[in-house]
This record gives C-alpha cells, sequence and structure tokens, in this order.
C-alpha cells in the first residue's frame, strides 16, 4: 500500500508522459485483441509498416545530431541533457534501414533517398523543423520511440518469429533463420542476449539526472509533443491504409473459421490491422516499460 507521501511525490517527466497520454493508448488498445491476429499477412505489409516509422526515426536522429554537433544552436542546459541521453545503441534508423534494404532488395530501397510519400516527407519535415526549433523536444520522441520498443516491441517480434515462413528468404540470407535476423534489426539493440534491460535502464537513469534542468515550460512542450506524436502515427497509418490499395497482393486462402478473409477489403483490414498492432505494441505497450 502506497503512503501519503508516495502518493503526493510529484510525477518523473517519463510519468507524466505516460499519464498524460493515458487516453491516447486506451482509446486503441481496445482494437488490439481483434486485430493482431490478422496483421502480420504478408512481409509487404510489414516492410511498407516499418518504412513509414524509418523517415520518423531518421528525421529525429538525424536532427539531434545535427544539433549534438553545433552547440551553439542549444540552449546550454538543453545541450547537455541532450548529450546525456545520447547512446548510438539506441539508434534504430540504421537498422530499420538494413531490414528495408533486405526486404525490398538493395536496387529499391535507397535509405538515403527523401520520403516517398506526401505524409511520410509532411512527417519528416515536421520532425526535423521541430527539433532545430525546440530542441529540447527530442526528449519527447526519445522516451515515445526508443523506450517502446523494450515492452510493446518485444510483443511484436515475438509475434513474427512464430510466423512461418513470412519473411523472405532472399540473398545474402539462405535460411529461414537468417532471413528473419536480416528482416528483423530494428527490435535488436546491439548488446548481449538479456542485457537489453541494462541498456534501457541507463537510457532511464540518465533521463531521471537531468529532467531537473529543464523549465516548466519546456516540461509541458515535451508532455505535449508526446501527444503530438500519436497524431502522427494516425497519419502515417491512414496514408498505409491508401498504400495498401495499389499494392497487388494475392488473396490469401481464407483460414477455417474466417471466410472471405483474403478479398480486396480484408487486404486493407490487414494493412491497417498491422500498423494498428505496430502502434499498440510500440505505444500502448510503453506503460510496461
Amino acid at each position: 500500500m502506497s503512503t501519503a507521501a508516495e502518493e503526493k511525490r510529484p510525477l518523473n517527466l517519463a510519468q507524466a508522459i505516460n499519464v498524460a497520454t493515458k487516453d491516447l493508448h486506451d482509446s486503441v488498445n481496445r482494437l488490439v485483441v481483434q486485430r493482431l491476429a490478422l496483421g502480420l499477412e504478408d512481409y509487404r505489409l510489414y516492410r511498407e509498416g516499418i518504412k513509414s516509422f524509418y523517415y520518423v526515426y531518421l528525421a529525429f536522429e538525424r536532427t539531434w545530431a545535427k544539433l549534438l554537433s553545433n552547440p551553439a544552436t542549444v540552449p546550454p542546459h538543453v545541450y547537455e541533457i541532450l548529450q546525456a541521453i545520447s547512446n548510438p545503441q539506441l539508434s534504430r534508423a540504421s537498422a530499420i534501414a538494413s531490414d528495408l534494404t533486405y526486404l525490398y532488395g538493395p536496387e529499391v530501397f535507397d535509405p538515403a533517398a527523401p520520403p516517398d510519400r506526401p505524409v511520410r516527407c509532411e512527417v519528416a519535415d515536421y520532425i526535423e523543423k521541430t527539433l532545430s526549433e525546440k530542441p529540447h523536444l527530442v526528449l519527447a520522441y526519445t522516451h515515445n520511440f526508443y523506450m517502446a520498443l523494450f515492452a510493446g516491441g518485444k510483443i511484436l517480434l515475438r509475434q513474427m518469429l512464430t510466423r512461418k515462413d513470412f519473411f523472405p528468404i532472399r540473398r545474402p540470407a539462405s535460411t529461414y533463420d537468417e532471413a528473419q535476423a536480416f528482416s528483423t534489426n530494428f527490435f535488436v539493440f546491439p548488446v548481449e542476449n538479456g542485457k537489453e534491460d541494462g541498456l534501457r535502464q541507463k537510457y532511464r537513469d540518465a533521463m531521471a539526472h537531468v529532467e531537473g534542468n529543464l523549465s516548466e515550460e519546456e516540461t509541458t512542450e515535451i508532455i505535449q509533443e508526446s501527444r503530438n506524436i500519436y497524431q502522427i502515427n494516425l497519419r502515417l497509418v491512414q496514408e498505409l491504409d491508401e498504400i495498401c490499395g495499389s499494392l497487388a497482393i494475392p488473396p490469401a486462402q481464407p483460414p477455417v473459421g474466417l471466410p472471405g478473409h483474403g478479398g480486396p477489403v480484408a487486404k486493407l483490414r490487414n494493412l491497417l490491422a498491422l500498423l494498428v498492432a505496430f502502434v499498440i505494441a510500440v505505444f500502448c505497450l510503453r506503460l510496461l516499460a
């Protein structure tokens, strides 16, 4: 049982973000049971999903690196914070690029190319502009996009690894195990197996140590930007629904108990289900992180 003193203790920044975005978690959490089972139907849907999030990670990681390389453009107290929470082991853009290069083929996917869809482009531009103008908002992105992978990301990864013949076997992979490894770098951090919690705790400790240097206004803006992130995700999901309609994916044979599961309407539903599952796993389940 918590004491009165504990109940009155002010929330730290991570807790405040979680509380402020709880309604957004709850609004999509109800969909997970219904749709997660339908989400992973075709690897081409999966690669479109992570491609959208590739541009998100690339935008905030690239802008963060620019800020760190130009101290004169950042308030000193914010610069110290950005330095303190920086850890190359957390960076995900290059890991997602590796997955996409394998899933699309190097002749199709160019990690240096600009975003190829309107919303992807608008989101990337928004992130870079916003973080350049208000560098402290980097904390909203690191908290929501990194910490999520230690909880919801693990759940989504397990879902994919239990699927048989989900990922294509192509060079340089020669076995299905290798195909899985080449396709799921996004969710695997460069630490010893079982040591991921230490990496997560290192970030959390760094954030807790420096968050007291933020002004009240900066803290409020970080919390608000965390809510904005959900709107970003919603727009990406809506665009992905449109992208799916243009994918020439042959209808799957309907599983027992799910008549008509592979039709064109179901194809759209499956992509939405995949992205709903992704957003739920990576953001709703962040509460477990």
